[in-house]
């Protein structure tokens, strides 16, 4: 099985299992609409409609209401005072470990260090009010520490 494969059975499964996941899947679109702004914001109709307005009226005012992104870009000025100063880690005895220095460099398998992807975390949890992070990894059959570094 290979990792994005674990990946998404991990994320069907948590989903799944999570009895508030699908009442709540309306609300984390409309922060995502209001976030990304923009055209998604106004294809996603979210301007609110006047009483007695027609569906063309409706339409012609979305199309010339300007729809600036006050979202993101507070979310950024947010983000750019957290990680002014990069964060301290204090990993212990583990700080020696190849496998740490190997996460620390590529945290998410795409190439981005940890201070990147928690850049992005503090991102979307300002989006959505809270951020989940999921590490997962494939039953590589291992039974010792050695076997799964081998």
């Amino acid at each position: 099985m290979d990792v994005s494969q674990t990946l998404s059975t991990e994320i069907a499964a948590v989903t799944s299992a999570n009895r508030i996941y699908e009442p709540y899947l309306p609300q984390w679109k409309y922060l995502l609409e209001s976030y990304l702004g923009g055209e998604e914001y106004r294809r996603a109709g979210h301007l609110t409609r006047y009483q007695l307005e027609t569906q063309g009226e409706y339409e012609a005012r979305l199309k010339e209401t300007p729809l600036d992104n006050h979202c993101q870009s507070v979310i950024s000025v947010y983000n750019s005072f957290l990680f002014r100063e990069c964060p301290e880690r204090d990993f212990g005895r583990l700080e020696q470990l190849v496998e740490l220095k190997d996460f620390c460099r590529d945290a998410d398998m795409d190439g981005r260090d940890l201070d990147a992807f928690m850049k992005d975390v503090a991102t979307w949890s300002s989006v959505f009010g809270h951020c989940w992070i999921m590490v997962t990894k494939p039953d590589v059959g291992a039974v010792t520490r050695a076997d799964e570094q081998a």
